[in-house]
């Protein structure tokens, strides 16, 4: 690879870019404490603020595990490109993670020597871009939808909440920035503030003041507003929702103010599209339904805004903590004030997570992708922004600022396609460290076996911006061989910050091929991709072998067939797996696979 000077290719690569936000799981702790509380609130500050930021993962852990493997499997299916924990990750934990996940970083939070901080702080490693930036599209102008009004839009905030008071900040949000008050920006949108009856009418606390909750929920069922939390939901068709019939078919109200029920609250809009007008759930204290005017308000915003459900709308209701005759006594109150059909679930009590087989059916897509061509192995070329930065007002340069991800399909540049008309691309294992042979800003492979590179201006503060956004790729693109060595070398490259450092280890320094072996040709020619040639080089056999190899005293030593022959494997489990596979009929076929494998990619 030439770091310096790029080398002209024979032909032109094409490269496919798919546009997207940045993705976060949190890990936390679900017990009832305040510390537990204010982490929420911080993870929920945090993610208000950024594009997509709604649709942020929270996985609850316990004793240093993830107890619940179905939220493992969640965040297998989500593909978080950072894992960000307020839990302490032990050594099984971290391998866990980085087997089915292998996010670009993955954080462990410092919280102090008096365990103060609470704040989520990912600066260093990364800007998403912000949720400002959605203000601008046509999705956020709900309140227009039937009319043909031109004026500015207006965006709930709330006055200096008072602690534990969380009406506004859990369900809507209450900032665009973290530590900054949400005031309007004349000519773009002004803001509707719930702030206390006494307030000093020179206290510019919004452009207009609201004193209860229930006219806040009137204000959006009226569409004379538009919420933080809708704007950090818009423009994110490539998270793609769940759909799970206990979640998708209703909307959702969670009765209760405990750490469980916030957590489940949360999660519970990642089974709604977009496409709904509503906030999709809900979570409200027992208290408020003793208030009728804020029922009162709360069906009229179910009446305006609620039309999910198969048989009509419909709502249902859950809480972790409050008894069932409650819930009852809840739901008919509601039911008198709207024409939805409200119900209390059936599975009320149960943590909000989806089934193997509903993350199986959550088929993925992109609709923000652009296409451009490289010519050189080392290249910068300008990129497309993400589709919503088109709406964006040139003189509003700072909410441009921000770094999202693009998913690159490339070309390779070393075609081992059989067909004349079919390039084969890029696919690699779903590794972090091997995304940095493709260059500084390839953060990981995705999901999808990707390289995902980062993209975007970091935000400069003190209310500076870039001026120029215009964008670009630097795009590396290496040689067979280096992809190999950062498979087998780099898990122990990532940085000191990264709980990965020191855990994952390897003896290899460096592995090559020898002549016969040319472009490896005698080990991809027997697939359809180096993704899957690489699979074979990297598996838990071969890691022994060179483990083996690298502890020699010999810099030539040399492996007989006879005794690479004793690396092969040889329990059941194995030949089972093989089997069920490819169909074999019996353990024989399956260790005459096994030695057949070793016999073409072994030269002897």
């Amino acid at each position: 690879m030439h770091y310096k000077r790029p080398v002209q290719l024979e032909n032109s690569i094409k490269v496919t870019g798919y546009n997207r936000p940045i993705k976060v799981a949190f890990i936390i702790k679900t017990r009832e404490s305040e510390e537990n509380h204010k982490i929420l609130d911080a993870i929920f500050e945090f993610s208000y603020t950024c594009w997509s930021g709604a649709k942020f993962l929270i996985i609850p852990a316990r004793g240093g595990e993830i107890k619940d493997p179905r939220f493992v499997d969640w965040l297998d299916e989500y593909d978080a490109d950072i894992v960000y924990s307020f839990v302490p990750l032990n050594d099984e934990l971290i391998k866990k993670i980085e087997k089915i996940n292998s996010p670009a970083f993955l954080i462990e939070h410092e919280f102090g020597k008096e365990r103060k901080y609470l704040a989520v702080k990912m600066e260093h490693y990364c800007q998403p871009v912000c949720s400002i930036s959605t203000i601008h599209s046509p999705l956020a102008f709900p309140q227009f939808r039937f009319t043909n009004a031109t004026v500015g839009i207006n965006v709930i905030s709330q006055n200096a909440p008072l602690y534990g008071d969380r009406f506004i900040t859990d369900n809507f949000g209450n900032q665009f920035s973290s530590n900054v008050v949400l005031h309007e920006i004349r000519d773009l949108f002004g803001t509707i503030c719930l702030t206390p009856q006494d307030t000093p009418d020179h206290f510019n606390v919004g452009t207009y003041k609201v004193h209860s909750p229930a006219e806040v929920i009137d204000k959006l069922a009226n569409r004379e507003a538009t919420s933080v939390s809708r704007l950090a939901s818009i423009h994110s068709e490539s998270i793609t929702p769940i759909n799970a019939n206990a979640y998708s078919d209703h909307f959702t109200i969670f009765v209760g103010t405990s750490v469980q029920d916030r957590f489940c609250f949360w999660n519970s809009r990642k089974f709604y599209p977009e496409r709904h007008e509503s906030a999709c759930s809900l979570i409200l204290s027992p208290d408020q339904f003793s208030d009728d005017r804020f029922v009162e308000a709360l069906g009229g915003y179910l009446n305006n805004l609620n039309f999910i459900g198969d048989n009509g709308n419909e709502v249902a209701l859950r809480s972790r903590t409050v008894s069932i005759d409650d819930l009852n006594e809840i739901r008919d109150k509601i039911q008198k004030k709207t024409h939805n059909r409200v119900s209390v679930a059936s599975l009320c009590y149960e943590t909000v997570v989806p089934t193997k087989q509903e993350l199986e059916h959550s088929l993925g897509f992109f609709v923000d992708k652009f296409n451009f061509s490289v010519l050189e192995d080392i290249s910068n070329t300008r990129i497309t922004s993400p589709e919503h930065f088109e709406y964006i007002n040139p003189k509003y340069t700072t909410h441009y600022a921000g770094e999202f991800l693009i998913e690159c399909r490339i070309d390779r540049h070393n075609n081992l396609s059989t067909s004349s008309n079919i390039v084969d691309t890029w696919l690699l294992p779903r590794r972090a460290y091997t995304s940095r042979v493709f260059g500084a800003s390839c953060l990981r492979i995705s999901k999808n076996n990707l390289p995902t590179f980062v993209a975007g201006k970091k935000r400069l503060g003190f209310g500076r911006n870039h001026g120029n956004t215009d964008l670009s790729l630097e795009i590396t693109l290496p040689s067979d061989i280096e992809v190999i060595n950062y498979l087998l070398v780099g898990k122990k490259h990532y940085s000191m910050d990264d709980k990965r450092h020191g855990v994952l280890k390897t003896n290899i320094e460096y592995i090559t091929h020898s002549p016969m072996g040319k472009n490896l040709m005698g080990v991809i020619s027997m697939f359809d991709s180096l993704n899957e040639a690489a699979a074979l080089l990297t598996n838990r056999l071969w890691r022994d072998v060179y483990e083996h190899v690298s502890q020699q005293d010999s810099d030539n030593y040399i492996f007989e067939y006879g005794k690479i022959f004793s690396f092969r494997p040889q329990d059941g489990a194995i030949k089972k797996h093989l089997m069920e596979q490819l169909l074999l009929n019996s353990p024989k076929k399956a260790s005459q696979f096994i030695t057949a494998c070793f016999k073409d990619v072994v030269a002897y």
